[in-house]
């Protein structure tokens, strides 16, 4: 009797444990930045399976069924097709099957656009939308995991908090920003309009710090405005971020001001050569100069040594006549210098 009552007692235990493992189907989300999709349903401890009905809802104005693959080889029979915005399995067999852990099927899906999202929800709201059943016709408790599947397109970078722009030394700005995946790059366009329908340029960003010079910004005297903003761009969609709007003067303030009295072009109006002297150009460092029209365009850009004091500079751009902006640096020293250049 003792015997019995032990071996009664652990079948149901047993019963018990059966009838606790209810099988499931889950939808996998899927997403990409471009291209297709796929999402994978799962099944689970699906037990005595003679009958499979699947209905998955799914937003056709964003995304496109473009059909399945690894479709698992016991319910190859069935059918899997999509209408109406519904993918819908249906298969039955006179041979219940037994699926573990795999992979029942996987659906292919691209974006209607550029980009596009939904949910993939399956339709248990409605009576036999989705069910299972066994061999003898009776229904088999599943649990159903909806998903979702996205395809994101560019991205817009993300400004560092708080967004770092700002001039140094008058002669650059520095945006700073965080790539999002979605990017097959990062660009930066300057405009003299709000609208941006006349840029200043269009120029990728490499780095998540990112430097920009005058020369570039065309540059006029007194103050400047430029309008900008940062796109992401994956082929050829380009997201934008963050915009806003800086001034800039390549005026000098009164100290540097100061400092500029001991600097001298000569002659003054000169043809195509002029010499420009400065005490700082003694420590022998190399002096960059940046040439710019009156208008603001960057004319020239050289890199001289100086004898002495003294830098002799010769402009290999001889088609500009009238007054020049003359933006010098070097190790110790900057300065900003206005001249006359005319014809021969």
């Amino acid at each position: 009797m003792k015997r019995l009552c032990i071996f009664c007692l652990l079948l149901l235990l047993t019963a018990t444990t059966c009838f606790g493992q209810t099988g499931s189907l889950q939808l996998v989300s899927g997403s990409a930045c471009s291209g297709v999709v796929e999402t994978p349903i799962l099944a689970s401890q699906l037990q005595g399976i003679a009958s499979i009905s699947v209905k998955i809802n799914y937003d056709s104005n964003a995304v496109t069924y473009l059909g399945t693959r690894a479709v698992n080889p016991v319910i190859s029979s069935g059918i899997l097709t999509a209408a109406n915005s519904r993918f819908v399995i249906a298969w039955f067999s006179l041979q219940p099957i037994n699926i573990a852990n795999d992979t029942l099927v996987v659906i292919r899906w691209s974006a209607r656009n550029q980009t596009g999202s939904s949910i993939l929800q399956f339709d248990t709201q409605t009576p036999g939308n989705c069910e299972m059943g066994n061999a003898q016709g009776q229904v088999v408790p599943i649990q159903y995991l909806s998903g979702s599947v996205a395809v994101t397109g560019a991205q817009a970078p993300l400004p560092l908090s708080p967004l770092n722009v700002q001039g140094i030394r008058q002669d650059s700005y520095l945006f700073q920003y965080s790539r999002r995946p979605c990017q097959t790059s990062v660009v930066l366009q300057m405009a003299v309009d709000s609208m941006f329908n006349q840029p200043t340029l269009l120029v990728p960003m490499p780095d998540t710090n990112y430097r920009y010079y005058f020369a570039g910004i065309q540059p006029a005297l007194g103050d400047s405005i430029r309008f900008w903003r940062m796109g992401g761009v994956l082929g050829t969609d380009t997201s934008w971020s963050a915009k806003g709007r800086m001034s800039f003067a390549l005026s000098l303030s009164q100290p540097e001001l100061a400092k500029q009295q001991a600097a001298k072009l000569y002659p003054n109006p000169f043809t195509n050569r002029f010499t420009l002297a400065h005490p700082s150009f003694e420590n022998g460092s190399q002096v960059r100069l940046k040439l710019f029209a009156i208008d603001g365009r960057l004319l020239e850009e050289l890199l001289l040594l100086p004898t002495g004091n003294q830098l002799l500079v010769e402009i290999k751009n001889t088609n500009y006549h009238g007054q020049m902006l003359i933006y010098w640096q070097n190790s110790a020293e900057m300065g900003l210098l206005l001249a006359n250049k005319v014809g021969y």
